[in-house]
């Protein structure tokens, strides 16, 4: 009798499928993902170009965002700055170019921070269980009780305003959101038929967790990560308008909006396009992520 190795148990689909076949269902993902619902197609696009301006911001900008010309201050949009200029005379669309770097810096780095953090937490939590899973859930329903903003906002007091800073704050107030979803797939994955069979078969426990169990709850997580990109930018632009996270004249988008919150009577645009610059991002990373859920839920094909 042929031995079944628990390499064939990886997965709810235990035949390997021909490239073909792969191919054809990579196409109805992007098919579901950009033309089921059209806002799935907005938000990749939005998130796309934002990728672009971030990446080339030293390409795309034509002035550097610190240089100032006191003559030029208050210039509304026109064809040398199309923008136009904040009160120390700054290209107002270099600024925003620059800012896109720094917030979806921010909003990854931040993803990163929660998803490893608050990965192993519920990891533990879900697959160890008993006096352990007892202990992490306390914790994390203890800091779930606080409001988000108000946790970042606590972690950036006592650890002080700056970029690292605020991507720790970010991604540590983000740690139980993570924790708690992971825990809650992990606690539905251990049940499957996949792990029982590779169990089973002798697998040792990383194996099951690591080629077995993650890779099944990885949907979720990936529609987790893109929404908490979304929260993270916004985030970030709450504490630097408050002046608790990138400080001037670094060109972060709450900078810019506090900035030009006391010249919104002579300048409007310093204040207003950066805030709808925030808006538009926060917008493509929440529709980006929805069409994903969607997408990936065999529920919802």
């Amino acid at each position: 009798m042929t031995r079944l190795s628990d390499d064939n148990l990886s997965g709810s689909i235990l035949f390997e499928k021909p490239p073909s076949s792969a191919w054809k269902m990579r196409r109805r993902f992007l098919r579901r993902l950009l033309w089921t619902r059209k806002t799935g197609g907005i938000g990749m696009l939005i998130v796309l170009a934002l990728i672009v301006v971030a990446l080339g911001a030293g390409v795309l900008a034509p002035y550097d965002p610190a240089d100032q010309d006191l003559t030029q201050r208050y210039k509304p949009p026109s064809e040398t700055h199309l923008l136009g200029t904040d009160n120390f005379g700054r290209d107002l669309l270099c600024r925003i170019i620059w800012g896109a770097r720094i917030s979806l810096q921010v909003g990854v780095m931040a993803v990163a921070i929660s998803l490893l953090v608050g990965g192993a937490l519920g990891l533990t939590a879900g697959y160890v269980g008993g006096v352990v899973d007892q202990v992490i859930c306390s914790v994390v329903e203890t800091l779930m009780a606080f409001p988000f903003l108000l946790l970042a906002l606590t972690i950036i007091t006592v650890l002080g305003p700056g970029m690292f800073n605020i991507m720790l704050a970010i991604g540590l107030a983000s740690v139980p959101m993570f924790a708690r979803v992971l825990r809650a797939e992990l606690l539905s994955a251990r049940e499957k038929d996949y792990v029982v069979a590779a169990t089973c078969v002798g697998a040792s426990h990383g194996r099951i967790v690591f080629k077995h169990i993650i890779p099944n709850v990885m949907s979720s997580m990936i529609v987790l990560m893109t929404t908490r990109v979304a929260t993270a930018v916004l985030t970030e632009s709450s504490l630097s308008f408050l002046g608790l996270g990138i400080r001037p004249p670094t060109p972060s988008w709450g900078v810019m909006v506090a900035e030009g919150r006391a010249f919104l009577e002579r300048a409007p645009w310093i204040a207003l396009i950066p805030g709808a610059v925030v808006l538009v991002t926060v917008l493509g990373f929440s529709l980006l992520g929805d069409s994903l859920r969607d997408a990936l839920d065999v529920r919802m094909r």
